[in-house]
């Protein structure tokens, strides 16, 4: 069978992209080297859904970033799909610690996330009464997510919409020929 579209690698971004493009294109593939989905390195990752207060301004990673955590959040509580908004608390000491902090708020506000807030030692202690630190910095809309499930619907979603998917496959070489 001639497939429209190739995708290597059935990790969360693979299968993500193969999801999209089975929205579009007729004939998708899948391949992964492994048995089976996110044997790679999407099976170690912290699961941790960021909200681009570390990136680079006007960088592709903060757009994404920004404008991905919505939709993660969206698809997966459309899914079912186990997460937790559960906020991201940063801490520091003294008066470079805070500078630090006013600097990374700046750039997650620069990047469009939104939120983001300085907090004291009270405001910290209400959040999370076992650390003690003077200055910190919040943000609710980070969270977590069951990765597993997550590419597990990502798989589903992508079959459904008639994506074959071959496991146990190297590739070994890619060659453009005419027409291709």
């Amino acid at each position: 069978m001639d497939y429209r579209v190739t995708v290597i690698g059935a990790g969360v971004v693979g299968l993500a992209v193969s999801r999209e493009l089975s929205d579009r294109f007729d004939n998708v593939l899948i391949i992964d080297q492994e048995e089976s989905f996110g044997r790679g390195i999407s099976s170690r990752n912290s699961e941790v859904v960021h909200s681009g207060l570390y990136y680079k301004q006007n960088s592709l990673k903060a757009d994404l970033c920004i404008k991905g955590q919505g939709l993660l959040y969206n698809y997966c509580s459309e899914k079912s799909i186990p997460h937790n908004i559960c906020g991201k608390l940063i801490v520091a000491q003294g008066s470079i610690g805070k500078r630090k902090l006013t600097e990374l708020l700046a750039n997650a506000e620069r990047n469009g996330a939104q939120g983001g807030k300085l907090c004291n030692k009270d405001e910290i202690s209400a959040l999370e009464p076992h650390v003690h630190a003077e200055y910190g910095l919040y943000f609710p809309r980070s969270g977590v997510v069951d990765s597993h499930q997550f590419m597990l619907n990502l798989e589903h979603d992508s079959k459904v919409n008639g994506v074959d998917t071959v496991y146990k496959v190297e590739v070994k070489k890619i060659k453009k020929i005419k027409g291709g």
